[in-house]
Order: structure tokens, then C-alpha cells, then sequence
């Protein structure tokens, strides 16, 4: 027999929000420290050298034993060969059998490791940009998938510099500093950020002291490059004035331009970085990309700090409903087609009999839309508690000030804790501890009905006249903060 959603009623918009299942408050737990790694030493220096027939030589500086069991992305190990180890300081020899993982007992302290890898086969075999794929003349391939990294990285920090000949670039999501070299915690290496080596331009648009790097690979489109940096442009101006800056120092954008005439997929990936994948059809049109959410919605991406996979609904709720708020507080969407968007769409995030609590979901319409749904709840709940005079706004903006964003890993404890800080009370964390592990239906038309959103033969009406119709309006008012022209560099 399936078990049944309870009931979340809307009693004075959100007070007493779980009615059928109300555990008393819970105080606010401590943030959970952030995982090891992020203050500690060096522990590794990777140089890599592009050489002709895309092979890349790359070598390895190991501080210390970490690097005594090493291991590479799966499937990528017979990409890997001539493959040598020495103590650090004297001459490498040659690893006879390459066996993964694989052990190096010379490099139980500093050592130095060199191999080559071949960009171009894994390219072939692998053909996913997420890995590696040839794309035109580039090939996108993350520092993952071509970096030996130890098997226990334990707390540590790696730096990274790559050569290129003339007339290619290499581009990477990963911190890089003002000497080119690249810096993230060994950590990170299993699933880093975007990276592309090849003949493209790098264009860089620079937001107050943040600034967004992107480039375009495959044929230009037929409007132009101008068009997608304008796009590119608005999508990182609309997240920068919702958060009162640019998320990240630093984001990379990687426009991959195929057949066809529209915005088709995009991703983001984090871990010691900022990066983003938009695939777009080389006959887009100018109002395509205007009309556009697939960019902002990754942007927003970027303003969350990594959570475990079991919070997905979290993240991708997260970027449903802050897309749509950035957009139309720029101007760029009007008020109503957001609400009729979340009045229609939200009603597909409800839980369906069998069914547990959102955590650990893998249901389409529960992660995107009942992930949007508690993000509602959290705006109204922290207006309720505050008097109107703060909103969920505020609370991802003090998330942001303390470093949660995507290059960074963090407990959800952590995360709704320093949101909870800015509101002075556990607002976000109890609701979350009343919809991760029990299944818990959302009275989502007293909500809408009481900040005067109704369905009429029309479609969507609002009304200004509803209890809190005031709550509403202040949802998709204009971002208080002014946000620097973007520049062209």
C-alpha cells in the first residue's frame, strides 16, 4: 500500500506550515566546517605542454606521499603512456606496467611524475564535452579527465599551468590567478571544472571587479559573436544585480554552436571554479536569445555552493526559481508570465502516492518544480517572520558574502545556516526539516489565492487587493543594489 503525502497548509500564509505533521522549532544547528583541504599546503605542482597531434606532456611535482597511489578518470587510463617516476630533484625512470590505480612507491615522499596523454584519442572515444569531446578545431576535455590525481587527496591544494603553441588558447573554469597559473584543493580533481584547448578567441566581460570569460566554439552563428556577448552579457547582469555582485571572481562561459536555430541545453559545474556549457544553433535569432532562461538559469547556478547529490532538488529548485525573479526584477520578464509560469508549474513538483520526502529524489517534476515550490515558501516565510522587511534575497546574499558559491562544497546544514543568520531564526532549516524526508503535499492554492494570484477564464489574474498581495509584489521588485556596467575587454 502507498504511503500518502501529508498536507502543507498555508494558516496566515505560512504560519503553521506543516499542520498535520508540526514537530516543535528546532534550534539552529552549527555549520558544518567546510571539507579539508581548502587552507592546507601545496601539496602538487602539474605543468602540461600541448604538442603537436594534440598529445599533451605533462609533469608532476609532488610535494609529498600523497601522490604514492595514483589514479586517473575511468577509461581514460590507455590514453595515458610513457608514463616515469623519480625521487623529486634527481632523473625519472620508466614505469614498466601501468596498473590502476597505480602504486609508486617513490613517491612516498616528493617526487616528480611525467607522462603523455593523448588529447585527441580521448576526444574520440569519449565523445562528451563533460569528459571529452572534439568539437570543430577544439577540444573540450576538463583537467579530470588528462590529470593523474592521488587516490586519498587528503588536505592539500594543487597549482596548474598549461602551454600552448601559438595561435591556440586553453581556457579553464578552475581559480586562476593574476600569474595564469591555476590554483583548487587536489580534492577538486575528480570532477573540475569545464576546460577547452583550440584555436577560439577569449573575450572577457568584466562586472565591477568580477569578470565573466567566454568563448565561442564551432562556426560563428549566423547573426554574429556581438549578439552572443550581448546575450551573455545580460545573463550574467541579471544574476550580478540579484546577488549585489557577481557570484564567483572569475566564471567561464563555453558557447558550443551546432545545427539548428535555437538554445538547447546548458550546464554548470563547480569544484574549485566556475564554468558553463551552452549548446546554440548556428541559425539562432536575436529574439532567441533575448527570450533566453537556459544561461540565467545556469548563472544562478553559480551563486550556490556544491551540496550533496541526495539535495539535488535543492539546487535545481534553487536556479528554477531565481531565474525567473533575476529576469523579470531587470525588467526583462513581466510579472505576470512569472506567476502564471509557477501557478502552473509548481502543481508538477507535488508528491505522488509511494513517494518520500525530496531528499534523495530523482523524479523530473519534484526536483525542478518542488525544489521552485520551497523556495516560495522560504521567500514568504522569511517575509512573514522579518515583517516584510527582508527577503529570500537577502538571505542568498549573505550566502554569497561568506564564499558559498559553486567552486566551494558545503553541508546543506551549513549552507541554510548562514541563510537562517541574515533572518535571526531557523526559518529555511525548518522547512527543510519538514519536506527532505517525508513526502508532504504543498497547499499551493491557498498560498497563490493569498498573495493574490487566481486563475480566471483569461489565465492568470493578479489581485492587489489579497491579504498579501504586498508579499508578492516585493518578490519581483527591482534588486536594491546597483550593479556596475558590464565592460567589454
Amino acid at each position: 500500500m502507498g504511503v500518502r503525502a501529508s498536507r502543507l497548509r498555508t494558516v496566515g500564509l505560512l504560519a503553521g506550515v506543516l499542520v498535520a505533521c508540526k514537530p516543535p522549532p528546532a534550534p539552529p544547528l552549527p555549520p558544518t566546517p567546510d571539507p579539508p583541504g581548502t587552507s592546507a599546503g601545496l601539496k602538487a605542482r602539474y605543468s602540461a605542454v600541448l604538442e603537436e597531434g594534440n598529445i599533451l606532456s605533462v609533469q608532476v611535482d609532488a610535494t609529498d606521499g600523497a601522490f604514492s597511489r595514483l589514479t586517473i578518470e575511468s577509461g581514460a587510463e590507455v590514453f595515458l603512456s610513457e608514463l616515469e617516476a623519480g625521487p623529486a630533484g634527481e632523473a625519472t625512470t620508466p614505469v614498466a606496467k601501468l596498473r590502476w590505480p597505480l602504486d609508486l612507491p617513490v613517491c612516498k615522499s616528493a617526487c616528480t611524475v611525467k607522462y603523455r596523454f593523448d588529447l585527441g584519442r580521448v576526444a574520440e572515444a569519449f565523445q562528451n564535452p563533460q569528459w571529452a569531446e572534439r568539437h570543430d578545431d577544439a577540444i573540450l576535455a576538463p583537467a579530470t579527465t588528462w590529470l593523474v590525481r592521488p587516490i586519498q587527496p587528503g588536505e592539500g591544494s594543487f597549482e596548474l599551468a598549461v602551454d600552448v603553441p601559438s595561435g591556440h588558447s586553453f581556457v579553464s573554469g578552475l581559480r586562476r590567478g593574476d600569474d595564469g597559473v591555476y590554483r583548487a584543493r587536489l580534492d577538486d580533481l575528480p570532477q573540475a571544472p569545464y576546460a577547452a584547448f583550440g584555436r577560439f578567441d577569449v573575450r572577457t566581460i568584466r562586472l565591477g571587479k568580477r569578470e565573466v570569460e567566454w568563448v565561442r566554439i564551432g562556426n560563428a552563428p549566423q547573426i554574429g559573436d556581438d549578439p552572443l556577448e550581448g546575450w551573455v552579457t545580460r545573463a550574467a547582469q541579471d544574476v550580478a544585480s540579484y546577488f549585489g555582485k557577481f557570484p564567483t571572481e572569475r566564471a567561464l562561459v563555453i558557447v558550443l554552436v551546432e545545427p539548428g536555430r535555437a538554445i538547447t541545453e546548458g550546464t554548470a559545474l563547480g569544484n574549485g571554479g566556475a564554468s558553463i556549457i551552452v549548446h546554440v544553433g548556428e541559425n539562432i535569432k536575436g529574439t532567441a536569445l533575448a527570450g533566453d532562461w537556459i544561461l540565467t538559469h545556469e548563472m544562478v547556478h553559480l551563486s550556490m555552493p556544491g551540496l550533496a547529490s541526495r539535495h539535488r532538488w535543492m539546487e535545481e529548485g534553487f536556479a528554477t526559481y531565481i531565474e525567473p525573479v533575476a529576469r523579470a526584477q531587470m525588467g526583462r520578464l513581466p510579472p505576470d508570465e512569472v506567476w502564471a509560469e509557477w501557478y502552473n508549474g509548481m502543481r508538477k513538483g507535488q508528491p505522488l502516492d509511494g513517494e518520500g520526502g525530496l531528499d534523495g529524489t530523482d523524479r523530473w517534476g519534484r526536483i525542478y518544480w518542488g525544489g521552485a515550490a520551497f523556495w516560495l515558501m522560504a521567500e514568504v516565510a522569511i517575509a512573514q517572520e522579518t515583517d516584510g522587511k527582508k527577503g529570500l534575497r537577502d538571505c542568498l546574499r549573505a550566502v554569497v558574502a561568506e564564499g558559498g558559491t559553486i567552486d566551494k562544497r558545503w553541508s546543506v546544514r551549513k549552507f541554510l545556516g548562514v541563510c537562517d543568520a541574515i533572518v535571526g531564526k531557523p526559518v529555511v532549516q525548518g522547512l527543510y526539516d519538514q519536506v527532505a524526508s517525508e513526502a508532504v503535499e504543498i497547499d499551493l492554492e491557498s498560498l497563490f489565492s493569498r498573495l493574490g494570484v487566481r486563475k480566471s477564464l483569461l489565465g492568470i489574474v493578479l489581485d492587489d487587493k489579497a491579504p498579501e498581495a504586498l508579499v508578492r509584489k516585493s518578490i519581483l521588485a527591482p534588486a536594491r543594489a546597483d550593479v556596475p556596467r558590464p565592460a567589454r575587454l
